[in-house]
């Protein structure tokens, strides 16, 4: 597979194409929601490496950009993404709204109900949201479609 960002072959585990569709959200919120969305993820804090954050309306989250079902350890990292967040708003002091936002809505409700991550997320005021890839660049569901697949054939090879 190229890698879109400079036509290079990639590795089966690149994930550019993920981080396209991350910017794009970004994009999209910026758009919906006039958040300033600091291109620099490290401009509150070096500890902290958050998908966006606007500084000035203590906003703050990250972005999962994975497809239909969600093996352990991508729902392991999503948990890590969550408790991220716990503790930058900690360390940043002050209240600020977190929010984790997918692209697929059958992603989403597997972290939300009556688990004790879904009560968590709600104890901690995550809020959680889908953004349809439908409304980012057209095409982009079909890259990311093949960029999981190529990973997921890579994965088998080891």
């Amino acid at each position: 597979m190229t890698n879109p960002e400079n036509n290079k072959q990639t590795h089966e585990s690149d994930s550019s194409v993920q981080r396209k569709v991350e910017s794009q959200v970004k994009i999209y919120l910026h758009k919906k929601h006039g958040w300033n969305l600091s291109a620099n993820k490290r401009e509150y804090s070096s500890k902290y490496e958050l998908d966006f954050c606007d500084l000035e309306n203590k906003i703050m989250g990250e972005i999962y950009a994975g497809i239909d079902k969600v093996n352990p350890a991508q729902k392991n990292k999503v948990k890590a993404d969550l408790l991220k967040l716990i503790a930058a708003e900690k360390d940043f002091g002050n209240k600020w709204e977190k929010h984790y936002v997918f692209v697929d809505k059958n992603v989403e409700k597997a972290f939300i109900g009556d688990s004790w991550l879904g009560e968590a997320i709600k104890s901690f005021e995550i809020k959680l949201s889908t953004v349809s890839l439908s409304d980012l660049e057209p095409g982009i569901e079909a890259e990311l479609r093949a960029a999981k697949a190529k990973q997921q054939r890579g994965n088998q090879t080891k």
